[in-house]
């Protein structure tokens, strides 16, 4: 009973941060489609997850299989996601995620997952929160 407390503890912070950090740094115009495809992952997801569930089974007859095919989808996903270019991401300020409307002079510097995220995680408290 605890494990699921915890659990849900942690997707609903995570879901609220998620949706601010997509707020700062996804363009103006597709602000609304990132949110939406954010949004329905979840539902997509479990309805997804019988279907591969299912498959694993029939294929394997270990069900507790599904849960290594599982991490190494997660996994693989999560390292692709950390070199995703931001676009729109303001460079010259680093402690804030205020996005570049107008153009510069300056040139244009790539950021990716890694670069933004960084000063998050040298944050104490929002790693021990990520902990818990």
């Amino acid at each position: 009973m605890l494990s699921r407390f915890v659990i849900g503890f942690g997707q609903a912070s995570f879901l609220a941060l998620c949706v601010t950090v997509i707020d700062d740094i996804a363009p103006a115009k597709y602000k609304s489609t990132y949110m939406s495809i954010f949004l329905s992952s979840t539902p997509f997801g479990i309805a997804a997850g019988y279907g591969i569930a299912g498959l694993v089974d029939a294929f394997v007859k270990w069900w507790q299989s599904i849960y290594f095919v599982e991490f190494l989808l997660s996994f693989s996903f999560a390292v692709l996601f950390l070199y995703v270019p931001l676009h729109g991401y303001d460079h010259t300020n680093e402690e804030s995620t205020v996005l570049c409307e107008s153009p510069s002079d300056e040139p244009e510097v790539k950021y990716n997952l890694i670069t933004v995220l960084k000063p998050l995680f040298t944050n104490v408290t929002y790693v021990c929160h990520l902990a818990a």
